[in-house]
């Protein structure tokens, strides 16, 4: 792992547990690697299963997305000082060198078939997200320090991906666990441990996370 992650930049490893499963790392919050990146890496080049279980010191969440055209994705939040929060984010299924926003609404409603219900924008996460990758369907990331961010405020509303005016893909805003709160390593709902969970949601494509 420790090989495999100094091909990284501005990634720094702060503890590999053998016994426990588990590994914690620090990335700077200038830098380009993702917390994507770091799962990714260690599951194509090690075969690895990875779940991330932590993020963060202070409040966390995070957010499935789906939507139009096979859109999946997660963005994952981090309270910080200042009011700011720290904003990592895969979404597969754009299109290449098109600008799209991500928004935090009003409200929680995901129903409808066009997103209808939720609300006006709350807090704008990021108006030119775009994916480098000429091939369709490209991946579009994006790290990023947010304003005026009270994560506390956010959790239960949600997060979309929209085209222009259009919303192609949402999902609710969760809180989730910081680093070192989550020892969880059994799913309540199926009685499997956390890594089969993601590898069985890989081979069906229902989930990033």
């Amino acid at each position: 792992i420790e090989h495999e992650l100094q091909k990284l930049q501005d990634v720094r490893i702060v503890s590999i547990d053998v016994p426990n499963q588990t590994l914690v790392v620090e990335l700077t919050q200038s830098g380009g690697t993702s917390v994507h990146d770091i799962q990714t890496t260690i599951e194509s080049n090690l075969g690895l299963n990875t779940v991330v279980k932590g993020l963060g010191d202070s409040i966390a969440a995070v957010s499935e997305i789906t939507g139009d055209d096979d859109i999946i994705g997660v963005v994952r939040f981090s309270q910080q000082p200042d009011n700011r929060c720290l904003v990592d984010a895969v979404i597969d299924g754009i299109r290449p060198q098109i600008k799209y926003s991500l928004n935090i609404h009003t409200f929680g409603d995901l129903s409808g078939q066009a997103f209808e219900h939720l609300g006006s924008v709350y807090l704008p996460i990021a108006s030119q997200f775009t994916a480098n990758d000429p091939s369709y369907p490209a991946r579009g990331a994006l790290k990023a320090r947010v304003d005026n961010c009270d994560l506390s405020a956010c959790i239960g509303r949600a997060l979309s991906v929209s085209l222009k005016d259009r919303v192609i893909g949402a999902g609710i805003v969760a809180r989730a666990s910081s680093v070192g709160d989550n020892s969880k390593k059994i799913c309540a709902c199926s009685g499997r441990t956390l890594w089969d969970e993601r590898a069985i949601k890989q081979e069906d494509r229902t989930s990033r996370l």
